[in-house]
């Protein structure tokens, strides 16, 4: 995750690690607490929404 425009799911973060959606989505909501990375809601048609998490500026 380098680029600052890129905003990436838990489910994509955990394949890039090689981790569960689960521990990707704990490591990046302690990332959001400490003010490294933006979580912002990204609402589709059906379904739950889902959150996206991009690097601060």
């Amino acid at each position: 995750m380098q680029d600052k425009d890129v905003a990436l799911n838990a489910s994509e973060v955990g394949d890039y690690i090689n981790a569960s959606r689960t521990t990707a989505r704990r490591y990046l909501e302690y990332m959001v607490s400490s003010d490294e990375l933006h979580a912002e809601v990204s609402y589709g048609s059906v379904g739950r929404p889902e959150r996206k998490y991009r690097l601060n500026p």
